[in-house]
């Protein structure tokens, strides 16, 4: 497992996944920053995308300080989330995906799906999901 693939939707649970991946961390081993954008209209404009890759930019920063990445790469990449996600992993060759669940539920699961239940379904590789109780249970024992 070389490559760690970690979608990033600006959220802070999303973010969560670069403390699991951090643990995972070591010099070997890349981590890929993912941030898929889908324009509700039209094309992406420069102004979202710019502040898609400021956004893990800083991110990125953040972990080469913070952590022991061998290597961080970042795209960002428009289209629907879960195929996205499912294709970048393929085309990076990545040995996981670390991807957070936002609990959606109801009406809008129902008709939707859920990204990560998706990618979970389709990835070409081994996902490892990560909740909120999850984490807040990973937390506690620490």
């Amino acid at each position: 497992m070389n490559k760690i693939l970690i979608p990033l939707d600006g959220s802070a649970l999303a973010e969560n996944a670069l403390e699991v991946a951090d643990k995972m961390s070591g010099p070997d081993v890349t981590f890929v920053l993912l941030r898929v954008v889908n324009p509700v209209v039209g094309a992406l404009s420069s102004d979202e995308e710019a502040e898609a890759q400021e956004y893990l930019d800083e991110i990125a920063a953040q972990l080469r300080r913070d952590s022991k990445p061998g290597d961080i790469r970042v795209l960002v990449v428009e289209g629907t989330t879960a195929s996205t996600i499912i294709d970048t992993a393929e085309e990076e060759k990545v040995g996981l995906i670390i991807i957070t669940t936002h609990g959606s539920g109801g009406l809008v699961r129902w008709l939707m799906g859920s990204v990560a239940e998706r990618v979970v379904r389709h990835a070409p590789c081994p996902v490892l999901t990560i909740g909120r109780r999850t984490l807040e249970v990973s937390l506690e024992d620490e």
